[in-house]
């Protein structure tokens, strides 16, 4: 793409940035959205996952994912005590 005779930049030079794991998190990381045991012990590895990639990468992980693994052991301690 040209924009002028003397400026011309090509996509080759363009450095992309490729989603990584730390931009997203599934649905089974909303505490809402567990069911079971299962779900929620899914949720909080996904999130220890996030975490250990965001240092990986040297990056602060988001307060979002802080708030979402608080409620997620909150409601593992409460399926775990109901499940007794």
């Amino acid at each position: 793409m040209c924009i002028s005779y003397t400026r011309c930049i090509f996509v080759s030079d363009l450095k992309i940035s490729t989603m990584t794991n730390t931009n997203k998190l599934s649905a089974y990381t909303i505490a809402a959205n567990c069911s079971d045991l299962s779900d929620v012990n899914a949720g909080i590895e996904e999130i220890q996952k996030y975490f250990s990639d965001c240092e990986k990468e040297s990056k602060k992980p988001t307060d979002r994912a802080y708030i979402r693994l608080a409620k997620l052991a909150t409601k593992r301690d409460k399926l775990t005590l109901k499940n007794k």
